[in-house]
């Protein structure tokens, strides 16, 4: 490296971005950290000329842009840590605190590069290489990832379902297949789980659905740990690794899941039965099916799903997901409660309670229509964000919008406390318009519908997304899974079904299928490397038993 060369505040104002983009690839396209990138490159670079003219010397301007760079991209990763590990009383005063702290930290390291460095050549230079070290991480993880997605294309579904399709097909009596409705209730955790971890006695709820006719689950679990595996998964009737030919190490391909979920197996089966197909709109861009033969959604909405507006004086700014994300990471953070106050109580999340006040109102909307109808409602409750109390009134959030989960939200939204009230409060308002939904649709169906009321993963109150002994995996995959099946016959159930048979059933059951019932298995894999799949039934069974 030449003597005089500097270019580490470059360095610093890029690799907090690029590093953040390589841990989120899986769910956030590289594009929207470009803005990112040219923002913080330009701003950095503006900042080192102005301390050049205040200290006349482009080095030791170099080395103080750098440090407020340090400081700047630190402060939100040792905040979250401080919120993640304190005790419920240390975090009234932990934020407060550190800030100051950084301040010192800034004025120390002033001093120490105006006072007492006698040259700057030797820290520059250590500075060089560090950074290239680290700025070489991220672009691999980047360079790489975009390279396998490019060469890595979802396959075909791998079970031949011709003979199925050909025999549900000729089914004549038609008037008396029943309606089906599949009501996926996102991250809904299991009875005991809600007893044990959240405080809440959950009775109410499935002695409703046992006196109704449902058959509950009282020992199910997910096949998998978060709705992007689950789905797809429960859809076709069949384990991931049998849906797309992937390796642990594999990008995740969101087209490839969407495309599972918009054109998946049970889909493909009752449309040859005659079934017309109903979805809604979610917000959620793997379970948004406009594809089908009926889509639902609030009238006259409006809506960015990937902006987030601020307001500062009469100007508004629109962020999208990853530049919320970074914010979060920075010393803004302390702004969230005053500047992003109005997002709190805007549009986002006036539209998720929008959302599902309309799913559940118009689920039963084809009850009493001529046909057969196939109901897919994905509602984001009462997984995160918390918009409800438990008498349905708003609830208010004090910071920008986000369906964080697990420990995405614990030590980063907010604390384990508030995920627990927050999701408590949720559930039991979801509860209550569950139970209206269903009364609905069964007073409405001349002809008994089937329907399934089930989760694709439990609540993260203590589940760590990167972190497998870190995970109570009873929480995670501990769910609510409920069967209404027509006709007395719930000798096709079992108390630890498990999502990937739900279908499997109902077509044996009603369309004169010849599924074969799968092993119950359950996986998990962490946010990194989704295909990296480590059984644990054997840990979930065990500790049920």
């Amino acid at each position: 490296m030449k003597r005089n060369l500097v270019f580490h505040p470059l360095i610093f104002a890029l690799y907090p971005i690029l590093a953040l983009l390589a841990a989120n690839l899986n769910q956030l396209p590289a594009s929207e950290a470009y803005r990112a990138v040219l923002v913080s490159g330009i701003s950095a670079m503006l900042l080192w000329a102005a301390l050049r003219l205040l200290v006349k010397n482009w080095a030791r301007a170099g080395l103080l842009t750098s440090l407020v760079l340090i400081l700047f991209y630190t402060y939100g990763h040792v905040y979250a840590v401080s919120l993640k590990w304190s005790s419920e009383s240390a975090l009234v005063s932990g934020p407060k605190l550190l800030l100051p702290l950084w301040g010192v930290f800034l004025v120390v390291g002033v001093w120490l590069v105006l006072r007492k460095l006698p040259k700057t050549e030797n820290l520059t230079n250590y500075l060089h290489w560090v950074g290239v070290v680290l700025l070489a991480m991220p672009l691999y993880s980047i360079i790489s990832f975009q390279f396998r997605l490019a060469s890595n294309s979802a396959e075909e579904l791998a079970a031949d379902d011709g003979a199925q399709v050909s025999e549900i097909a000729s089914l004549q009596n038609e008037d008396e297949l029943p309606d089906i409705y599949y009501i996926v209730l996102d991250g809904y955790a299991r009875e005991d789980t809600l007893a044990e971890l959240y405080d809440h006695d959950n009775s109410e709820l499935i002695n409703y659905l046992e006196q109704s006719g449902f058959f509950v689950g009282d020992e199910s679990y997910s096949n998998y740990d978060q709705t992007f595996l689950s789905l797809p998964s429960s859809l076709n009737m069949a384990y991931f690794t049998d849906l797309l030919d992937v390796q642990g190490d594999d990008p995740y391909d969101h087209n490839a899941h969407v495309r599972l979920v918009r054109d998946n197996q049970v889909r493909r089966l009752l449309e040859a039965a005659g079934y017309q197909t109903v979805s809604f709109h979610t917000g959620h861009g793997l379970t948004t099916l406009t594809n089908t033969d009926h889509y639902l959604k609030v009238g006259g909405q409006s809506e960015s799903p990937t902006a987030t507006a601020i307001t500062v004086g009469d100007l508004e700014f629109k962020l999208n997901p990853f530049e919320v994300l970074l914010l979060e990471t920075s010393a803004l953070r302390p702004l969230f409660g005053t500047v992003f106050q109005s997002v709190a109580e805007g549009e986002k999340y006036q539209q998720r309670r929008d959302r599902i006040h309309f799913t559940f109102s118009n689920i039963s909307r084809f009850a009493q229509e001529e046909g057969n109808y196939f109901v897919f409602a994905h509602i984001i409750a009462p997984h995160p964000p918390f918009v409800f109390l438990a008498d349905g009134e708003p609830r208010i959030n004090l910071r920008p919008f986000s369906i964080a989960d697990g420990s995405h939200f614990v030590g980063n939204k907010g604390t384990r406390g508030e995920y627990i009230t927050g999701y408590r409060e949720q559930l039991i308002y979801t509860n209550t318009l569950l139970m209206a939904a269903i009364e609905d649709i069964l007073m409405q169906s001349e002809t008994p519908p089937v329907i399934i009321v089930q989760a694709d993963h439990g609540p993260g109150a203590y589940f760590e997304w990167n972190l497998l002994e870190g995970t109570d995996l009873q929480e995670r995959y501990g769910i609510l899974n409920a069967y209404y099946l027509p006709g007395g016959e719930q000798g096709w159930l079992y108390p630890s079904i498990t999502p990937v048979n739900s279908f499997r059933v109902v077509f044996n059951r009603y369309l004169g299928a010849d599924f074969e019932l799968l092993p119950d298995e359950m996986y998990f894999s962490n946010w990194s490397t989704p295909y990296d799949f480590v059984e644990i039934t054997d840990r979930l069974v065990g500790e049920l038993e």
